[in-house]
């Protein structure tokens, strides 16, 4: 069997940002270069746990209008539909969209994909 060898560097900043260490380059003792993997700049200093709070309540609004145009259909299909698991209508759900956006050029509604998830998610845990 082959043994390999796998180095992951994380550096975290004074701010606690932490970032994925493509490699170091040592100058001397006492100056050392960190080359952080290529990132584009907009989102170097993204945290994905502080963005939640303002993506849920963009998915929150889409799905207020959602209820408005669709209303409280979701709670009629329950983890089998129609001979159907959620599993099964979500991707089909997925792949609506990506045809859209093969076919139309149409961008993927993010927040309608999330909402999907989450009803899905609500659903199981609530009818499990």
């Amino acid at each position: 069997m082959n043994n390999m060898e796998i180095n992951l560097v994380i550096v975290k900043d004074q701010k606690g940002n932490i970032y994925d260490v493509d490699h170091i380059e040592y100058i001397s003792e006492n100056e050392t270069i960190v080359h952080i993997r290529n990132v584009d700049e907009k989102l170097k200093n993204v945290n994905l746990i502080e963005e939640l709070s303002s993506t849920f309540v963009d998915v929150a609004l889409q799905l207020k209008e959602d209820e408005k145009r669709y209303g409280n259909t979701w709670k009629e299909r329950g983890l089998v539909f129609n001979g159907q698991s959620q599993e099964e209508r979500f991707f089909h759900k997925m792949m609506d969209y990506i045809t859209d956006y093969r076919e139309n050029g149409t961008s993927i509604n993010w927040l309608k994909v999330i909402g999907e998830a989450h009803i899905a998610y609500v659903r199981e845990n609530k009818l499990k």
